[in-house]
């Protein structure tokens, strides 16, 4: 028995199955449905590890590799989909509509012309090329294909390329993101290096190369903080400085990365001395001290001697006990305890410009400075997706409003019969049809 044709063409089989599965709308359908599920799943289990890290902003979510692994198929399916709509749009265009196929599927419109002269028939190719229809009446075959709207369907295509340059944008996020926290202190330069204290992952591109915070300003209103401007300036690796009031909510954006103000508290200076007038201690100390009562402590290095500390704004002492007024610095108060291990030796009170005893020490308080922290935050890529996005929105309106119009004619014996449709708004393009049933009733009709 010789042999079948079937089997020559079996091994090809699954490779057409498979390029067909690449731009099929229902696999589209499905890995849209399971990448916005992987995006809910990620948000409803807000500050989980994703990828070995944790997720900081909206943004790091999305770009995880979960949801990055599920949208490249999603990148090949669309891509495949893309090619092949511009490949059967551009060769339309390209045949300039000589070979205008119009397939009428599911009809919305027919109607049957009767008492057609046919020496008229030629003319219904001008009643619907002056309604914007192009294609043409074949006299041979006695028989017309005209479309309109068909643009609309490069809508669809930009719509496709949008998510092609959404899924890019995520991964160039994914790859370039980067979060980390600065410390600087009021009137001190500091190199990234003494600068970042939290990160992570390693920076993708070089820092700046020195930190200051030049000034730190609350404003209050009724004890209330109603703003806080903090003069940043920072020396790019070019040489180049840059200084800018960053405020709550009011980032800043320079050398690659975005500065967020996110804290701030209280860096008290301190002069601690012996007995014998050796000083142990002269600098600004950040202490976290915020709100009012907080308790922070450090040690002198090389010694056995620490330190807590407390801070009231506008501090007052009520039965040797330290109280506040009111949030706002006013007449800041220091309580300070002397402690050798998890003994207390001393403790007092102090105002900027005193000092207090605390047994074989004394602790002086010339005056006060801030210190802030700031979220450093590279997320590149991002430009790309809001680019995409708007060229979604493009796609969606274009694809939307312009729809396409089909009209398909063929001679009768002594009549005309008119089949119409429209892939959206049926009812719309009813009245449309109406129009045109009624002109070109007009023109072909039989006359004595």
């Amino acid at each position: 028995m010789g042999p079948q044709k079937s089997c020559g063409r079996a091994p090809f089989f699954p490779l057409v199955t498979l390029a067909r599965l690449l731009y099929s709308r229902d696999l589209a359908i499905i890995l849209l449905f399971l990448m916005t599920a992987l995006i809910i799943y990620h948000l409803q289990h807000w500050g989980t590890v994703i990828s070995n890290r944790l997720a900081s902003t909206p943004l790091e979510v999305v770009a995880s590799y979960t949801l990055l692994s599920a949208g490249v198929l999603f990148v090949i399916n669309v891509t495949a989909c893309s090619i092949q709509r511009a490949w059967q749009e551009g060769r339309s265009l390209l045949q300039g509509g000589r070979e205008l196929r119009v397939q009428i599927e599911g009809l919305s419109y027919r109607y049957l012309i009767n008492g057609v002269n046919p020496a008229r028939l030629g003319e219904v190719e001008g009643v619907l090329h002056r309604r914007g229809y192009r294609g043409y009446w074949d006299e041979k075959a006695r028989q017309g294909a005209f479309r309109r709207g068909s643009s609309g369907r490069w809508g669809s295509i930009l719509y496709h390329a949008c998510y092609m340059l959404v899924i890019l944008g995520l991964y160039l996020v994914q790859q370039s993101h980067f979060v980390g926290i600065i410390v600087v202190q009021e009137g001190v330069e500091v190199e990234p290096a003494e600068a970042l204290v939290e990160k992570d992952r390693e920076p993708p591109a070089p820092l700046p190369v020195a930190y200051r915070l030049e000034d730190f300003r609350i404003t209050y209103e009724q004890d209330h903080i109603t703003d806080a401007a903090s003069t940043l300036s920072l020396t790019l690796p070019g040489g180049a400085r840059h200084t800018r009031t960053v405020r709550i909510n009011q980032p800043w954006t320079v050398g690659g990365y975005t500065y967020l103000l996110e804290r701030y508290g209280y860096a008290p200076r301190l002069v601690v001395k012996e007995e014998a007038g050796k000083t142990l201690l002269d600098s600004y100390v950040n202490l976290v001290l915020i709100p009012a009562g907080e308790e922070d402590g450090f040690q002198i290095p090389g010694t056995p001697h620490g330190f807590r500390v407390r801070l009231y704004p506008d501090g007052y002492l009520e039965g040797g006990i330290p109280r506040t007024r009111a949030n706002e610095p006013r007449n800041p108060l220091l309580w300070i305890s002397h402690w050798k291990g998890e003994k207390k030796l001393a403790e007092g009170a102090v105002r900027p410009g005193g000092t207090v005893e605390l047994g074989q020490v004394s602790v002086s308080f010339p005056g006060w400075g801030y210190w802030n922290t700031y979220r450093v935050v590279s997320e590149r890529g991002g430009g790309l997706l809001q680019v995409a996005l708007w060229l979604g929105l493009l796609g969606l309106l274009w694809r939307f409003l312009v729809t396409e119009k089909q009209i398909f004619l063929r001679a009768r014996e002594g009549g005309l019969e008119i089949t119409g449709t429209s892939e959206l708004y049926k009812s719309l393009f009813g009245r449309e049809f109406e129009l045109i049933r009624a002109e070109l009733e007009r023109v072909v009709a039989a006359r004595d």
